[in-house]
């Protein structure tokens, strides 16, 4: 794991906790947050909350919103939560259940809502108690008969202690974990991706075997289909229908579940790569009895998943009854068409196709048995199907052995990217050690958001907008990269909410600057100078900037000078530009203008006119203002239901 220990550690006279540096103080949370309970309004946007991922910075979506505020009354019951803010689930604490507020709006009344009551990270708290000793100490503090109805109400959360590192500290932590944290993310991504290719690898494949055969050179008829196209001229195609002699789904009602009686099988079941009876509900077997008279599953048949999780067949080739629930299609062949070959057929594009034919106006979330009967299908002899099986069984066995060993590969990734959070964010690691420059990310965020400030404060048309575009050239034009920003394609241009927060926090921890919205949320952004930095101070930008300092100087010279609008032309016209050349585009003025217009925002189009941003590239080649293919590419906003 990366980072060494610190030099000396104590007891932290908490059980939880366990050994800690000696220099990390031990709290209760009562010291550092308190509970907080304001009424939102209806100009606050109500936000998402995952036990997976905290406090969403987006709003929900209208069908979202639909769905969870169905009374005109519901919105006032909500909460207003600011950013900062540390907010959790009194019901699922116990799991987890926490997030860091990154932007003003609403949550749940459900929800605690705790504020900090110094310039303490909220987002270190979140990581903190997303630990999983930390998970264990709130379930035991949390009450209820059981886990469903476990709560954990303020009283007893504010008494838990908490270990926590100087502001500066934290900070490095914060910016270590997100160094980390990236390139995990990233390993996982690429697993994924492989995932993704070899399954499509392998729908190709089997597609291929089922609709063409494994000799391609034996003589085809048109069967006039379009999505089936050719096959070879000794096979037949028919609906399923003639092809089976039972096609039923299982049953309509909930059963009594008992801990020791017949399986009773759901879609759940059969997606798994192996069936664990260990999971499987089960059924008295006088309902079994019943439900058996109308749908008797044997060994040899076919299952199908019909509703949630569509079109996943399994072969029943065990020997034990079971029953099955109405998600699930039982599927009797005659001596036709083989179970193994119509497996392989559902997980064809032949199959796919005519799914998504009847799915043109209407969402499929399941398929209804006459959809089912109907399903088209190529049948060649029954020993040509007993030999495509046996050739797929062995070509897609080293597919699914690669699959699986990616799909390993992410939970090591997983498991390693929460053991790195737990391990730094408890003290077991030293993540500043080795960092011969001094300076972390919270330091440079300090120093450059100062010096931006510093210089534009006193001008009417600078505000949080302009603020957020010269930092996005000073990281990707500049070589900033300390800053580390994550751009979204937000309407105003790229915009990283986490980095302006953070930046602003700095700089008003330090008394150097009052942050103002005499408007209220969503009005003007005013920073306003309390006191100056010393000169030793000033000094350190030097020292962060070092030969780009003139890179740096130039940004603020020459787009320091334009208007908010004209920022923002040149903030997205860099990006959009930066972002092909990191895509190995070929540039050309029509592909950034366009992209600008028509990939980066819906605002973008009505703010902006083409001849407009024309001239701003010829202002940007004039000015040397142009990327290079290096820095952050922008990516597009992601919303978390």
């Amino acid at each position: 794991m990366t980072g060494s220990s610190y030099p000396a550690y104590r007891n932290s006279n908490v059980e939880w906790l366990g050994q800690i540096p000696v220099h990390w103080k031990v709290k209760r949370i009562a010291v550092l947050f308190s509970e907080v309970a304001e009424q939102g309004n209806e100009d606050l946007p109500i936000l998402s909350v995952s036990i997976h991922d905290g406090v969403s910075d987006k709003e929900l979506d209208p069908g979202e919103m639909d769905r969870k505020v169905t009374r005109s009354d519901d919105r006032s019951k909500y909460k207003r939560v600011a950013r900062g803010d540390l907010v959790y689930n009194m019901m699922r604490a116990w799991q987890g259940g926490f997030g860091a507020v990154e932007t003003d709006g609403m949550v749940s009344p459900a929800y605690v809502v705790a504020r900090p009551k110094s310039d303490l990270s909220a987002r270190f708290t979140e990581l903190l108690l997303r630990t999983p000793t930390a998970v264990e100490e709130m379930r035991r503090r949390s009450r209820g008969v059981t886990d469903f109805r476990l709560r954990l109400y303020w009283e007893e959360f504010k008494e838990i202690e908490v270990a926590i590192p100087s502001t500066t500290e934290q900070l490095a932590i914060l910016d270590f974990l997100d160094r980390e944290t990236a390139k995990i993310d990233a390993l996982v991504e690429q697993q994924k991706r492989l995932i993704e290719l070899l399954k499509e690898k392998r729908q190709a494949v089997i597609s291929q075997a089922v609709t063409k055969g494994l000799n391609l050179n034996v003589p085809v008829k048109d069967t006039g289909i379009e999505w089936l196209g050719k096959v070879p001229e000794h096979w037949s195609t028919g609906k399923l229908r003639s092809l089976a002699r039972q096609i039923v789904d299982g049953a309509h009602f909930t059963p009594t579940y008992v801990d020791d009686g017949i399986p009773f099988l759901r879609v759940t079941d059969i997606t798994r790569p192996t069936l664990d009876l260990t999971e499987v509900k089960r059924i008295p077997l006088s309902e079994h009895l019943d439900l058996s008279l109308r749908c008797r599953p044997e060994k040899g048949d076919l299952l199908l998943s019909k509703n949630g999780t569509i079109g996943v067949p399994r072969v029943i080739n065990w020997d034990w009854e079971f029953s099955i629930f109405v998600s699930l299609c039982l599927i009797k062949l005659t001596a036709k068409i083989s179970a193994e070959y119509l497996a392989y057929v559902f997980q064809s594009r032949t199959i796919e196709s005519q799914i998504e034919e009847g799915a043109k106006q209407n969402t499929v979330a399941n398929l209804h048995l006459e959809k089912i009967a109907s399903f088209r299908l190529p049948v060649p002899p029954a020993e040509e199907q007993a030999e495509i099986v046996r050739k797929l069984d062995s070509e897609l066995g080293e597919m699914d052995h690669l699959v699986e060993a990616a799909e390993d590969g992410i939970k090591l990734l997983e498991e390693r990217r929460v053991a790195l959070i737990s391990a730094a964010v408890t003290g077991k690691i030293n993540v500043q050690q080795g960092n011969n420059a001094g300076y972390n990310r919270g330091d440079v965020r300090a120093v450059v958001g100062f010096e931006i400030v510093r210089r534009f404060a006193h001008r009417p048309t600078f505000g949080r907008v302009k603020l957020q575009k010269i930092l996005y050239l000073a990281e990707s034009y500049a070589g900033l990269e300390e800053l580390g920003g994550k751009y979204e394609r937000e309407a105003a241009g790229p915009l990283d909410r986490k980095l302006i927060a953070d930046i602003e926090t700095l700089l008003q921890r330090d008394g150097e600057v009052r942050v103002e919205q005499p408007e209220g949320r969503g009005g003007v952004v005013n920073y306003r100078f309390v006191r100056q930095r010393q000169q030793t101070e000033r000094e350190d930008l030097g020292r962060v900037l070092g030969d780009r300092r003139e890179r740096f100087e130039q940004v603020l010279s020459k787009v320091g000078e334009l208007d908010t609008k004209g920022a923002e032309a040149v903030a997205t016209l860099f990006a959009v530009w930066n972002d092909a050349l990191l895509d190995h585009k070929a540039i050309t003025d029509e592909v950034i203008i366009t992209g600008f217009l028509t990939e980066w925002h819906p605002e973008k189009p009505r703010k902006f006119k083409r001849d407009e941003l024309q001239t701003w590239l010829g202002w940007m080649r004039r000015n040397q203002i142009v990327p290079t293919g290096q820095g952050p590419r922008s990516q597009t906003p992601r919303l978390v239901i």
